[in-house]
């Protein structure tokens, strides 16, 4: 899930209701690394200081077990400051 910031209570900051902010997510995972990792959705437009949810595909395509972290980049890095992980967790299958 990620949570886009909006103005704290009380600020002078201009109504989130009437904007909009269109975030985009990609899967990426290291070169040589045998899983494929994508979002199920490509993006999401939401109102800022709206809970989004976001859902993440990954597949192991190895015969073993392979553990792995996954780590969160935003782009331009300045966009980093008004999104917030608020809860990640992974549900396992056989493959």
């Amino acid at each position: 899930m990620a949570r886009l910031d909006g103005p704290r209570p009380g600020s002078a900051a201009r109504s989130t209701e009437t904007r909009w902010v269109t975030v985009e997510f990609t899967g990426n995972s290291m070169s040589g690394l045998p899983w494929e990792f994508a979002p199920q959705q490509k993006s999401v437009r939401v109102h800022p200081g709206e809970v989004a949810e976001v859902y993440y595909q990954a597949r192991n395509t190895a015969a073993e077990t392979i553990t792995g972290q996954a780590v969160r980049a935003s782009h331009p890095g300045s966009a980093a400051t008004h999104l917030r992980r608020l809860n990640a967790s992974v549900s396992a299958s056989s493959h």
